[in-house]
């Protein structure tokens, strides 16, 4: 459950926002906004949750806030806003983001909020130029996870990043919390990408440049069905075709290799976990639990 501070807090700094704008955007709070509470329970307990609230506040807002732009970029059917009430609020939103650091009374060191709105500049700095890259797509698996890098990685290290300098951690532990949240916004990542290929609708990524690690393997790396594959995916809304692709993502062991990238990702999280010097590790390793059983999930459909 978000800290419930988070709102009032945010309807402190902003009390010009249009009625209900606030609760409208957290109607469906998303679980990378229980990662500052999580990471405040493995060091210092229950009791430092009200420390980490502009953290969480701050972050909730970024993502709220980035996602519009995504959907912008997307041209998402389901966009609630116009275009450029969408833009507008994205805008805000990230100040938001922004405000929520530079106004938070208990990071009374000037220090600290500086290396806190530091993070997130260089974040929107990164954010928007994995965005660019991905709207040229990728023909090679290393342009694939660069991209992935800039603009899923980076992102969701982002309140692994806020809530080590919140903490004070030392330098070694923020970096190795750095780390953690970058294989967590890879398994984010990867597991999008298989969600929207093996989708019983036609998802964006089937159509136009590659931005798919799945499609990418089947329509690269050699195996018997790969010009088949290709010209179906040229062909993906005639009726049958994204069946048929999916089947050949299934026996061109591309679902496979997505498998075994997860795999090698959640190994390594759970090394940097056992590199920490909090005194839960139970509430990082918690954050890890979804991305096993959907792994376990993952593995029945994988052709053996």
């Amino acid at each position: 459950m978000i800290n419930l501070n988070v709102l009032p807090y945010l309807e402190s700094l902003s009390p010009g926002l249009p009625p209900d704008f606030l609760n409208q955007q957290f109607a469906h709070p998303s679980d990378e906004w229980l990662i500052p509470t999580q990471i405040a329970h493995a060091y210092q307990g229950k009791d430092a949750i009200h420390f980490v609230t502009p953290i969480t506040a701050s972050f909730a807002c970024y993502q709220l806030g980035v996602k519009l732009a995504d959907d912008i970029v997307d041209c998402d059917p389901n966009l609630k806003f116009s275009f450029a009430d969408a833009t507008n609020f994205s805008h805000l939103l990230i100040g938001l983001a922004e405000r929520a650091i530079l106004e938070c009374p208990q990071f009374i060191f000037g220090e600290v909020k500086f290396k806190l709105l530091y993070e997130i500049l260089r974040n929107v700095q990164h954010i928007f130029e994995g965005q660019s890259l991905d709207l040229k797509g990728c023909e090679t698996e290393e342009e694939y996870w660069r991209i992935a890098e800039l603009k899923s990685a980076n992102f969701f290290a982002l309140p692994f990043i806020l809530t080590g300098i919140g903490l004070q951690l030392s330098l070694t532990e923020q970096q190795h919390l750095a780390k953690l949240g970058m294989g967590y916004g890879f398994l984010i990542q990867l597991f999008d990408d298989l969600e929207d290929c093996m989708a019983k609708e036609c998802k964006p990524d089937w159509f136009g440049e590659i931005r798919s690690l799945p499609i990418l393997f089947a329509a690269t790396v050699p195996h018997p069905d790969r010009e088949w594959f290709v010209q179906l995916r040229s062909e993906i809304g005639s009726p049958g075709n994204l069946e048929k692709a999916q089947s050949i993502l299934l026996t061109c062991h591309a679902i496979g290799y997505c498998a075994y990238q997860i795999s090698e990702k959640l190994a390594e999280c759970k090394r940097i976990i056992q590199l920490l010097t909090c005194p839960n590790r139970l509430a990082l390793f918690g954050m890890f639990e979804r991305f096993e059983k959907a792994l376990a999930n993952l593995m029945e459909l994988v052709p053996t």
